[in-house]
């Protein structure tokens, strides 16, 4: 029993200097204020210091320092009577005295706040398809790519080509699609997810054919001109994978001409209908990126 208690007693003091070494320093800033810090080096511009309640190293200007106070040197600085002894031997000190290790900046830099440059695919939810109606609701799959500026902006520039084709019964159908758009957003990051927030507006075009064995063919053009608000979450799986979603809502002009051809005497007959007007709906969709 007698050696437990020796045992404890020698590693109170031992615990207590290993806490007392993330404070062993104090700097005295010239508006009055203290803080207790772990210093990592010095030169004649900057003070580098440690806050080790949260592990991150902080550079704070000589100039803004009265006076510094090391572990057992004491005094080392002020403003009247400079260093009292070399910067090399004191960085010398301080490499040999701190034992805590720093975090690798490159590995405690997130992601999101680095400027980079990626591609994804954004995925909309799609709608039943109707394969008698000459527009469907069908969402393909858009190319995206992503360009963060800074830690607090993203351009988001968007593609699409889509073509398809079906052969069904007694007529035959074609269908092109195009868009091009670009997102402008803020982001904010917290840990490994990144909210995001912005517009998105472009310009889209789909064009459908079909034909008839009766030799009806029909043709059809929609232009969409859209723009809206959408906000996003974004989780980063790694450095350069992430997953996430977004929501928003859209204004869409619209434009549409149909026409019909009938050349069953081998003459042609045009029925060309033209309709404008604004649409307001609801987006939503998932996507994958890729940074490089």
């Amino acid at each position: 029993m007698t050696k437990k208690w020796m045992v404890l007693i020698h590693l109170i003091p031992v615990c207590l200097m290993a806490q007392n070494m993330q404070v062993a320093d104090t700097l005295y800033a010239k508006n009055g204020r203290s803080l207790g810090c772990m210093v990592r080096q010095l030169d004649q511009e900057n003070s580098q210091i440690l806050y080790l309640h949260n592990q991150i190293e902080t550079t704070i200007a000589l100039s803004r320092i009265d006076k510094i106070r090391i572990g057992d040197l004491g005094i080392v600085f002020t403003t009247q009577t400079g260093f009292t002894q070399s910067i090399d031997s004191l960085n010398v000190y301080f490499q040999k005295r701190n034992k805590i290790s720093v975090p690798d900046k490159k590995k405690r830099t997130n992601p999101f706040s680095q400027s980079r440059l990626g591609i994804g695919l954004l995925l909309a939810w799609e709608a039943d398809i109707d394969s008698y109606d000459l527009y469907s609701d069908k969402q393909p799959a858009t190319l995206t790519i992503p360009f963060d500026v800074t830690q607090y902006i993203r351009i988001e520039p968007e593609f699409l080509f889509y073509r398809w084709s079906m052969q069904e019964g007694y007529y035959h159908r074609r269908q092109k699609q195009y868009k091009l758009g670009v997102g402008f957003f803020g982001k904010h990051t917290i840990s490994k997810l990144l909210v995001y927030y912005g517009i998105r507006a472009g310009y889209e075009e789909i064009r459908t054919e079909i034909e008839y064995k009766n030799y009806e063919k029909r043709k059809g053009l929609i232009i969409k001109r859209y723009a809206g608000p959408i906000i996003g979450g974004e989780y980063c799986l790694d450095k350069h994978f992430s997953l996430g979603g977004e929501i928003g809502f859209r204004l869409i002009h619209t434009g549409s001409r149909d026409s019909y051809f009938y050349s069953a005497e081998k003459s042609s007959l045009d029925d060309d209908n033209d309709d404008k007007g604004n649409v307001q709906e609801t987006v939503s969709a998932i996507f994958i990126r890729f940074y490089f």
